[in-house]
């Protein structure tokens, strides 16, 4: 990630810190600033990371250079436009910097001292910490992390152990699939229907969906050019209300009803708001809104609603105001505002300082404010379960968002912090809701990396069958062993690694690596791999004997060849060429690299017949899948009018031809006997870009098995899983 770009020992380089209340990830390349996620470029947080780390000093151009690009020739322009880019998501000024400062012909300071998260600190701070250190140095490095924790009387309540545990590992499921980002999860009180906001990758738009929870129906509720955020139920479940924002940050809170979808205007507002939460009971509406367009803080202000009915736009407005108006607003952040069942308290988040969290309950009748706990970590999305002694939240810890609990009705005076669902794959897990019905959580998972997906045609189902902290793609299963071969770059190059089909016992196939490899190819017998890849800048087919991993023969391609599939009896290739604006077909024989033309106008699409008799290809002039006899040349239309926009994204099985239509975001399946065709529906992971489709034609196995390619960079869905029965 970020801090991989340059070679600095700083403790800030792998761990979390603040810059007043923007949370850095240096290890995630990413920003949280008002409860939203911002991506940098790797090279930007390495120059973030440096400036911070040297804590305003002035750090010279040159300097960046050696550091971040390593001595690499680059021009001026180039840390110019880094340091536009760092301004740009930090929302700061070159002529008026409150982060970021340029001083002339010497180089930029960082003006803002970093603030380290608080294990760093327990561990510097501590004075029983530094105590044992000189004597235990010489034993182990671990008996060093463990001492202040368990001794220290400053240990945090987060840093103990819990004292609840899931009896069971937590399964989770997807509950949304929509190409795009789906965040922001909401249940009505009923518990029949969630609440989420869609953003849609094509015209970039965020709109309000709902899905049936008991039907699975998903309908979109709105359809706007705005961005629109924080959904929230009505008590009977019939109206939605919602946040929606303009240019210039103007934002109005909207209400839609499910019967007849009439929208009405309940308040308006010219700066942003950051969060909503909503007490029919008090006739109250809580949302949250910046101190300063130049400052992080934000606080909560209360709409009093005097009638339940929404008034329309061209009625009166309702005024809002500060909730706490005698509290220092300047750099506080009041966040994520949520009512207990009854509608009458008000639980919250507090950062103070920048990077304490505070948990803090208030009770209207009382005008009582009491603090729950605090953490020095960031805290987040807090949720109570159905018994409201059970709160939910997201947490960051050690660089990684998860979901955590505390029990509130526990006697002891600091409430213990317990990790309930912490992603092992780097994955962000944040947002969660809990139904109030039956307790189930739902909450959004992003990640920044592609997987291989496993999916049951029959079931419906998908799960991660490849999934590391690296790129794995492009896999494809054995015909008849249930090995799967795959790319990966997680040594930094690009390699051929092998698994079993749940995606189990992973081996590194090649032992050389490549600049860049194309497609990998099992042959009829799952003895041989044949990758086409391409170093120094030639085209070249590898095959691979799988027991040994020798290379058993290289052969040199012309620069538009590309390999598609083995011959039946793996003695040749049916191989793609490209020459001018014409795609042929044609046969390459391994016994002495001779080839033969098959068929013009052919896609790389490709399938031979169990006996070698038979080609099936798709012909991507006339769109059309075509059937051609190789022994009498006869050529038959299996299907007219199959509409194919990348070609990675159809493949053949043994006995059908399958492709995703884009538009529709479904996939196509055609006989290949008959021609006849099916939609399967719904079986598309949420929130991806397919290629690469491969099935298991094992002949042991009934069901069809897809493999795809997931690319989720900055996208996310929304899943779900069951409490555990220990936790209540």
């Amino acid at each position: 990630m970020g801090c991989s770009s340059f070679d600095l020992q700083n403790k800030l380089c792998s761990s979390p810190f603040y810059l007043n209340n923007i949370l850095v990830s240096p290890e995630l390349s990413e920003l949280l600033i008002d409860e939203k996620v911002i991506k940098l470029e790797p090279k930007v947080m390495a120059v973030l990371v440096m400036l911070a780390e040297n804590d305003g000093q002035v750090i010279s151009r040159k300097t960046l250079m050696d550091e971040v690009w390593h001595g690499l020739v680059v021009g001026d322009e180039v840390v110019t436009r880094t340091i536009f880019e760092l301004r740009r998501a930090f929302s700061d000024s070159a002529k008026n910097p409150l982060y970021f400062a340029t001083i002339s012909k010497k180089g930029y300071r960082c003006q803002v001292s970093p603030q380290r998260l608080p294990i760093e600190n327990n561990l510097k701070n501590n004075s029983q910490f530094k105590k044992y250190y000189f004597s235990l140095i010489f034993i182990c490095i671990g008996v060093l992390l463990v001492i202040p924790y368990i001794y220290s009387k400053d240990i945090l309540a987060d840093q103990t152990k819990p004292s609840i545990k899931p009896q069971q590992p937590i399964q989770s499921q997807p509950e949304t699939s929509l190409p795009g980002l789906e965040r922001e999860p909401a249940i009505s009180k009923n518990g029949q229907w969630l609440a989420f906001i869609h953003s849609s990758p094509q015209d970039k738009q965020d709109n309000v969906f709902i899905k049936n929870l008991i039907t699975s129906e998903v309908i979109q509720l709105t359809k706007n050019a705005s961005k629109e955020a924080y959904p929230q139920w009505s008590d009977d479940g019939k109206t939605v209300v919602f946040v929606r924002c303009k240019l210039k940050n103007e934002c109005r809170i909207v209400s839609k009803q499910l019967d007849d979808l009439t929208e009405n205007i309940i308040y308006r507002n010219e700066k942003a708001i950051s969060c909503l939460a909503w007490s029919e009971p008090l006739n109250m509406m809580i949302f949250c809104q910046k101190n300063n367009a130049s400052l992080v803080g934000s606080h909560l202000r209360g709409i009093d609603i005097v009638s339940h009915k929404m008034r329309s736009e061209k009625s009166e407005i309702y005024q809002s105001y500060k909730l706490f108006p005698k509290l220092d607003y300047l750099y506080y952040q009041e966040r994520t505002p949520i009512f207990t069942r009854d509608g009458k308290t008000l639980v919250f988040v507090r950062g103070l300082a920048g990077n304490k969290s505070e948990v803090i309950k208030y009770d209207f009748k009382h005008a009582h404010t009491e603090t729950l706990f605090t953490s020095k970590s960031f805290i987040s999305h807090l949720t109570l379960s159905r018994t409201e002694n059970f709160l939910l939240f997201s947490h960051i810890q050690q660089s990684r968002w998860g979901l955590w609990y505390t029990i509130l009705n526990s006697e002891q005076q600091q409430k213990k912090l317990s990790p309930l669902l912490v992603s092992s794959d780097k994955s962000t897990l944040r947002q969660p809701v809990i139904n109030p019905i039956n307790d189930r959580v739902y909450y959004m998972k992003s990640r920044g990396q592609r997987d291989i997906i496993h999916h049951d045609i029959n079931e419906n189902t998908n799960m991660s069958l490849v999934s590391s902290t690296a790129n794995d793609y492009d896999g494809q299963f054995s015909n008849h062993t249930d090995q799967l071969a795959f790319i990966s770059n997680r040594t930094g190059a690009q390699e051929v690694w092998l698994a079993n089909a749940k995606g189990k016992d992973q081996q590194r196939l090649t032992t050389q690596e490549f600049d860049r490899i194309d497609q990998i190819h099992w042959s009829k017998d799952d003895k041989k791999l044949a990758i086409q890849i391409n170093k120094d800048k030639q085209n070249y087919l590898f095959i691979i004997d799988v027991s040994s991993k020798r290379t058993i023969k290289k052969i040199k391609l012309k620069p538009y060849e590309q390999i598609i599939t083995w011959s039946t009896d793996n003695t040749s290739f049916v191989l793609g060429y490209l020459s001018g604006k014409e795609y042929s077909l044609f046969r390459l024989y391994l016994v002495d690299n001779s080839r033969k033309r098959l068929v013009k106008d052919a896609g790389p699409l490709a399938l031979e017949s169990e006996s070698g008799s038979v080609l099936y290809y798709y012909n991507y002039k006339a769109q059309a899948l075509h059937k051609l006899n190789l022994v009498s040349a006869q050529d038959e239309i299996i299907s007219n009018n199959i509409q194919i926009k990348h070609f990675t994204n159809a493949e053949f099985s043994a006995d059908n031809f399958y492709y995703i239509d884009d538009k529709n975001y479904q996939i196509q399946k055609v006989n290949l006997t008959t021609g006849q065709r099916k939609v399967m529906n719904n079986i598309l992971p949420s929130n991806a870009r397919l290629s690469n489709v491969g099935f298991n034609v094992n002949t042991g196995i009934k069901n069809e098995f897809m493999l795809f390619d997931v690319v989720s960079n900055s996208q996310g869905s929304i899943r779900s899983f069951k409490l555990p029965y220990s936790l209540h």
